[in-house]
């Protein structure tokens, strides 16, 4: 698998939902683990770029689960993804 591919894929609405738990989830266990080893495992660099890396992939799952024309309200985790400039 190339890691910077794209891939189609086709979700249903509960696949959506799931994976936006278990990534939420993904988000809540490393942070408890940082805190309990005082972040020595996880510097605080390696956790803001996955904290970003995975509040983009929340971002683009929120986006896709919604209707044309639907307004959508992101989650306190998700990240706007960064565009090509940035």
């Amino acid at each position: 698998m190339n890691p910077d591919a794209a891939y189609d894929v086709k979700l249903s609405g509960y696949d959506l939902i799931m994976l936006l738990a278990g990534l939420k989830a993904y988000l809540q266990a490393f942070a408890q683990h940082r805190e309990l080893d005082g972040g020595t495992t996880h510097p605080d660099d390696q956790w803001r770029h996955l904290q970003r890396h995975v509040g983009e992939l929340i971002w683009r799952l929120e986006d896709a689960g919604a209707g044309p024309d639907t307004l959508v309200i992101h989650s306190d985790e998700a990240v706007e993804p960064r565009t090509e400039e940035q």
